[in-house]
């Protein structure tokens, strides 16, 4: 049975649609009900994704769109999951990460999760965000700054 555009389109990008997710959510759970729930609506609209002019950065505007929605509902309450002591030093650092993404905008927040964890272009993640380039390079430049300034950040990587 052969793939459609469509499926094709998803099998290609299904990771870096969960890497996006990842960003923006901050908990591997979350992300995957995010990402499920962006390529059903994107499933809905096949057509329209198909048809933009970069069909990778429509598809990232609809998981943008649903984290959007998704964080003006009220959250429901969940249950923590306790830090085992064995915890390795990437994932505390992963944890530091993930922890300074959430206190950026919700803006730069999308920014750095399209720039540099999905690896979308100056012009894609216009596109996907429906912004001018200068506001992405402005939007990166800021949110950077910030994570730079974040001293759980840098004690990691100094030496």
């Amino acid at each position: 049975m052969a793939l459609n555009d469509f499926e094709e389109l998803v099998v290609r990008e299904q990771a870096g649609v969960l890497r996006l997710a990842w960003a923006l959510t901050g908990n591997p759970e979350d992300a995957r009900d995010l990402a499920q729930e962006a390529l059903i609506r994107a499933f809905t609209k096949q057509r329209l994704v198909l048809r933009a002019k970069v069909p990778r950065a429509y598809l990232r505007t609809i998981v943008l769109n649903t984290w959007r929605s998704q964080r003006r509902r009220p959250e429901s309450p969940r249950a923590e999951v306790p830090d085992s002591p064995t915890e390795d030093a990437i994932a505390l650092e992963r944890q530091a990460l993930v922890a300074a993404l959430a206190q950026l905008p919700q803006q730069q927040r999308a920014v750095v999760a399209l720039r540099h964890l999905d690896d979308l272009s100056v012009r894609e993640t216009a596109a996907a965000l429906g912004c001018s380039e200068q506001t992405v390079t402005t939007q990166t430049a800021r949110a950077l700054d910030r994570l730079r300034s974040n001293p759980v950040l840098r004690d990691l990587v100094e030496v």
